[in-house]
């Protein structure tokens, strides 16, 4: 009997090995069989990792209309600039998610609201310790400002409302200019 444990390590029953990437797996008294009489615990697991994996290469695509303008590009050189995972540095899972959520917020954080990731891979060589990562975000459509309509106002008129705001409709969207204006508000 044999039983496949997280990170790929492959234990075999009755006790015995296992390592990737670095990493030692070693399983005692297996349970291969689970009755009444047998206890809930079906073994135990003791994990020793290894060396560190480090990023060796990083790749971030993007499709969709921010290729297309220079308003589109700056926003994709500075998502590229502030990527959590640069080459060199120790991957691990908990920032590579973060990594992709920040990458996809910072491209919807300004005109591309509908940003989305459509494809990431995160290939480890093991005997290399080294991650090569791919990334690809479709920044959708660029998304511009209409006009305000106010409704439901009691205290203020929507003219004076409107005075406080600084966007032009037709204006590119951006979290930080409506931000902005809410907090004039």
């Amino acid at each position: 009997a044999s039983a496949v444990l997280a990170g790929g390590a492959m234990a075999h029953g009755g006790g015995g090995h296992g390592s990737t990437a670095g990493l030692e797996v070693e399983v005692r008294g297996v349970v291969t069989e689970l009755t009444a009489a047998t206890p809930t615990t079906a073994g135990t697991i003791t994990v020793s990792p290894g060396l560190q994996t480090t990023i060796s290469e990083v790749r971030i695509n993007v499709t969709g209309a921010a290729t297309a303008t220079v308003e589109g590009h700056a926003v994709i050189a500075n998502m590229r600039e502030d990527w959590l995972l640069p080459r060199g540095v120790a991957f691990n899972q908990r920032t590579w998610n973060a990594a992709k959520d920040a990458s996809v917020r910072a491209m919807a954080a300004h005109a591309y609201a509908a940003a989305q990731m459509t494809e990431s891979e995160a290939k480890v060589d093991p005997e290399a310790r080294s991650a090569d990562l791919t990334v690809t975000i479709d920044s959708g459509p660029a998304f511009h400002f209409g006009r305000f309509d106010f409704n439901g106002l009691s205290r203020y008129t929507p003219e004076m409302v409107n005075n406080f705001s600084s966007i032009e409709p037709g204006s590119l969207y951006s979290e930080q200019v409506l931000d902005d204006f809410v907090r004039r508000l």
